[in-house]
C-alpha cells in the first residue's frame, strides 16, 4: 500500500484478501486441545458440510434453469458456464472457475470421508456425490482444476501405494477410475469446439492468438513480466498491478478495455509486490509444505498442492470466492498439525 498510488483500488484489494490474516489470528485464539478434539470427533462433519453445500448449489444450477426458464438438460451442460455466471441470480453467481476450484476441493475431502465411512448406506451416498462432481468438472471443463486433481490423485497413490494397497484397494480403484474420466475429458470433444483442451492439440497457433484462452494468458504472462522487469524490487504496488496491467495489454492488443488481473498468482505478487514480497510469499508457502510433510497428514498435502497448482493459472486468493477457501482450510489443517513439542519444525 505504500507503494500504490491508487489507494481506493488498494484498499478493496486488502479488504478481499483480509481473510488471508484473519483466519490465521482467529484459529491462533483456539485452544489447541479444542481443535485436536474437532480433528478427531468432527472433521467428517466439517469438511462433509462443504461437500453437502457444493453439491446442493451445483445441483439447484440444473434444477433452477430446468424449473422456472424451462430449459432442456442438454441446453443446461452445454451453457452451464456462462448460466452460472450472468444468467442466474446475481447474489448466486459464481465464475466457473471458482466453482470447478470448490468442486475440486470437495472432491478431495470426499475421498478422505470415504475412507472413515463404516456404514454402507453412506458409503453409496458419498461414492454417488463423488460421481456427480467428477461430471460436473468434466461439465465446467475448466483445464487447471482437472489436471490438479489429476496430479493430487497421483500424488496419493504414490503416498499410499505400499502401506495401504490392502486396506484401501476400493480407494485406489476410486482414484484411477476418476483419473480415467477426467483423460477421457482431454481426448473426447465436448460440443465441438467448445472443449477447453483441444486448444492444447493446436497449441502451436493457439498461443500467439489473444482470442484464445492460452493465447490471451500467454500475453497477459509476458506483459506482467516486462511491468515486474521494471519494477523488480517492490513492484508498483497493490492498488496499481491489475490497472497498469490492464491499460498496457489493451494498448498491446488495440482491444476493448476491460479489468485484466495476470491469471497466475505468483506473477501477481511479482507486479504488485516485486521480489520482496514474492520471496516472502514463496517462503510462506514452503513452509506450509514442510509441516504437512513432516506431519505426513496427506489430506494436507492434496488441498496444499492442488491449491498451489490453480494459482498457476488463476488469482485464487484475490477473490473472495477463492480466499475464503483457501484461508479457512489451509489455517484449520495448519493449527491441526501445529505441534509446539516437535523441534524439526522451526
Amino acid at each position: 500500500m505504500l507503494n500504490t498510488q491508487n489507494i481506493y483500488y488498494g484498499l478493496k484489494v486488502l479488504e478481499t484478501r483480509s481473510s488471508l490474516l484473519l483466519y490465521p489470528l482467529c484459529f491462533a485464539l483456539i485452544p489447541k486441545k479444542e481443535i485436536k478434539w474437532q480433528i478427531e470427533n468432527r472433521l467428517n462433519y466439517i469438511l462433509g458440510f462443504f461437500c453437502f453445500a457444493t453439491f446442493i448449489f451445483s445441483l439447484s444450477i440444473f434444477f433452477y434453469f430446468k424449473i422456472f426458464e424451462e430449459r432442456t438438460l442438454s441446453y443446461i451442460i452445454q451453457h452451464n458456464n456462462t448460466l452460472m455466471n450472468i444468467s442466474i441470480y446475481s447474489k448466486y453467481q459464481i465464475h466457473p472457475i471458482y466453482l470447478a476450484l470448490n468442486v475440486g476441493v470437495s472432491l478431495i475431502f470426499s475421498f478422505f470421508i470415504h475412507k472413515t465411512l463404516k456404514n454402507n448406506n453412506l458409503k453409496l451416498l458419498n461414492s454417488i456425490f463423488i460421481l456427480f462432481s467428477v461430471l460436473l468438472l468434466a461439465i465446467i471443463n475448466k483445464r487447471m482444476a482437472i489436471i490438479s486433481l489429476i496430479i493430487v490423485g497421483l500424488i496419493y497413490l504414490i503416498l499410499n501405494f505400499k502401506k495401504n494397497f490392502k486396506k484401501n484397494r476400493t480407494l485406489f480403484y476410486y482414484v484411477i477410475f476418476i483419473i480415467l474420466i477426467f483423460l477421457g475429458v482431454v481426448f473426447f470433444p465436448r460440443y465441438k469446439d467448445q472443449n477447453s483442451f483441444n486448444e492444447f492439440k493446436k497449441i502451436s497457433s493457439v498461443i500467439y492468438d489473444p482470442e484464445t484462452s492460452i493465447g490471451k494468458r500467454v500475453y497477459l504472462y509476458r506483459t506482467a513480466i516486462d511491468i515486474f522487469l521494471k519494477n523488480p524490487l517492490l513492484g508498483i504496488g497493490t492498488g496499481d498491478a491489475d490497472i497498469n496491467l490492464s491499460d498496457r495489454l489493451v494498448n498491446k492488443l488495440q482491444i476493448k478495455y476491460q479489468n485484466y488481473n495476470t491469471h497466475n498468482q505468483y506473477l501477481s505478487y511479482l507486479v504488485s509486490l516485486g521480489l520482496f514480497g514474492f520471496i516472502i510469499f514463496m517462503v510462506y508457502l514452503f513452509y506450509i509444505l514442510k509441516i504437512s510433510i513432516i506431519r505426513n497428514d496427506i489430506l494436507f498435502i492434496c488441498l496444499f498442492v492442488f491449491l498451489c497448482l490453480n494459482m498457476l493459472s488463476e488469482n485464487i486468493l484475490e477473490r473472495e470466492s477463492g480466499v475464503l477457501v483457501y484461508a479457512f482450510f489451509i489455517n484449520f489443517l495448519l493449527k491441526s498439525n501445529w505441534n509446539f513439542k516437535n523441534k524439526n519444525i522451526k
